[in-house]
Parts: C-alpha cells; sequence; structure tokens
C-alpha cells in the first residue's frame, strides 16, 4: 500500500475531474463558481498528498514502474499548485464569456493528474502514455472557446505539432530500447556503456529524437515556434496553465532522463542544452518583443 503513495495525488485529480463532469450533467446552476472551488479544493488536496510523499525514502516502486522521491512529490506539488492559480484565473475569464463549464475544469485537472504521474514514470512506455494524456488534455483546452478561427487554428496546430513530437520520443526509445535491451530509466545507466561499445549510432538516434520530443514540451529553439499561436489562440487561463505546470512536469522528466541514465554520455548532451538554453533565451525574447511591439499602422 504504500508503493501506492505514488499515484495517490493522481487518483485526487481525476476523482475531482469525474465529479466536476458529473455535476455538468446532473446540476444546472446558473452560477457555476462551484466548479472553479471544486477545482481549486481538489488540486490543494492532491498538493497536501504530494508534499507528504515528499518526506519518503527515494525508491522504485510499482516494479519499477515508477519512483516515489521527494523530487517527483516536489514537482507534482508545484503542478497542483499551478493547476489551482490556473483553475482561479479562469472563474472569472470564463464568467465573463459565458462559458464557464465544468468539462473545463475536468480537463485541467486530468492534465495535472498526467503531469503528476509523469515526474514519476521510471519508464517509457509509462512515461509515454502520461504524455498523451497530459497533450490530449492540452489539446481540447487550447480550442475550449470554439469562436472565431484562431482557438481552431492553435487547437490543430498544437494537435499536429504534438503528435509529431510525440512520434519522435516515441521512434527514440524504440531505438533505445533496441540498443539496451530495456525501457526502464533506471536500467539504462548500467547498460548504457554496454551500448555504447557496440551500438553507439543507436543510442546517440535514440537519444537525439527523445530530446527532441522533451524540447517541443518545453518550448525550446528550434521546437518553439508553435508556441505565440498556440498561447494568442487559447484562452488566457490556459496560456498561464500552459506557461507553468506543463513546463514544470517536463523538466522534471527530462532532469531524471539526463542525469542519471545517461551519466556515461555527459559531455555529448551538454552541449546540446548549452545551445538550447542559450538560443531559447535569445530567440524567444526576441520573438515576444517582436509579437508585443506595436505596429507602424
Amino acid at each position: 500500500m504504500s508503493e501506492m503513495m505514488t499515484v495517490v495525488p493522481a487518483a485526487v485529480l481525476v476523482i475531482g475531474a469525474i465529479i466536476l463532469m458529473l455535476s455538468e450533467v446532473f446540476l444546472s446552476a446558473t452560477n457555476r463558481t462551484y466548479m472553479a472551488v471544486i477545482g481549486v479544493i481538489t488540486s490543494a488536496i492532491a498538493g497536501l498528498f504530494a508534499l507528504q510523499n515528499a518526506f519518503e525514502p527515494a525508491r522504485l516502486v510499482l516494479q519499477g514502474f515508477a519512483v516515489l522521491d521527494p523530487f517527483s512529490s516536489f514537482m507534482t506539488a508545484m503542478v497542483c499548485l499551478g493547476t489551482g492559480l490556473a483553475c482561479l484565473l479562469a472563474s472569472g475569464f470564463l464568467k465573463h464569456r459565458n462559458a464557464e463549464r465544468g468539462e473545463f475544469y475536468a480537463l485541467m485537472l486530468f492534465a495535472a493528474a498526467g503531469m503528476s504521474l509523469l515526474a514519476a514514470s521510471n519508464e517509457f512506455i509509462t512515461l509515454f502514455i502520461n504524455l498523451e494524456v497530459l497533450s490530449i488534455a492540452t489539446y481540447a483546452l487550447t480550442a475550449f472557446l470554439r469562436r472565431g478561427p484562431r482557438p481552431a487554428e492553435a487547437g490543430f496546430k498544437y494537435f499536429i505539432l504534438g503528435a509529431f513530437a510525440a512520434a519522435l520520443l516515441l521512434y527514440g526509445a524504440s531505438l533505445l530500447y533496441g540498443a539496451t535491451g530495456s525501457t526502464r530509466l533506471s536500467d539504462l545507466a548500467t547498460l548504457l556503456p554496454g551500448a555504447m561499445a557496440t551500438k553507439s549510432g543507436l543510442v546517440y538516434a535514440g537519444f537525439g529524437l527523445v530530446l527532441a520530443g522533451f524540447a517541443f514540451k518545453v518550448a525550446a529553439v528550434p521546437f518553439h515556434m508553435w508556441t505565440p499561436d498556440v498561447y494568442e489562440g487559447a484562452p488566457t487561463p490556459v496560456t498561464a496553465f500552459f506557461a507553468a505546470a506543463p513546463k514544470v512536469a517536463a523538466m522534471a522528466l527530462f532532469i531524471r532522463l539526463v542525469v542519471d541514465p545517461f551519466a556515461s554520455i555527459t559531455p555529448d548532451w551538454q552541449q546540446i542544452i548549452s545551445f538550447a538554453s542559450i538560443a531559447s533565451m535569445c530567440f524567444r525574447t526576441s520573438l515576444r518583443m517582436t509579437t508585443e511591439a506595436p505596429s507602424s499602422g
């Protein structure tokens, strides 16, 4: 039962999302502020469970498919905090536009559940499933306000590019499995040196594709060109949610991926990460300044 503590925050978020969906069906109240309250309370309870797990010793759980440690617990708590703040922000925004629906907060909680499991993932297949749970919910949130061409365009672009990034990540994971014979991140640290001696091409190709998939999720250069259209077309609370919670979950998993399993090729990926970091800080800042600049007309 102690191993199940890893999935308790995600279970709380899923239960809250189901309650919101059922309330939309069976309740017909004009004032739907209670939906945002349910979202905030659910996020707070899940965050408290995550902080409680932060005092657990680091260990592999669920037959090695997940990790229970202070790092994943803290990242889950940060995701819950971002979700709760986004629910608060969305309440007035949606009410002003007469678009306050239970499925909005339910999708946000489903996305947060995927993020919480993503931060604790220790296996590529589990990682991919959790990433898709997160992604499908965010695609729907992007096009939630179906008025005008911008939300539909943003949701469609996000879906197409997200599917492409997921395909890159999954193909890279399959190459790493072919090189090492394991899909568990904890096993890669011991199997990678032997794979580098005989199948270095597969290792580098697989790692590069996995890195490209994660670079898309964190909007790192040169995989950042989807962000202006998606952030502009999505509702403002969704944009705030995208800018915080998914980035925390993706960075948590990215750190878990490169620090321990690929420690033997640290000099190689350090150069790539350094370039992507510097390019992201420079080009994304210049892109934002260009977008915000007033037109000459």
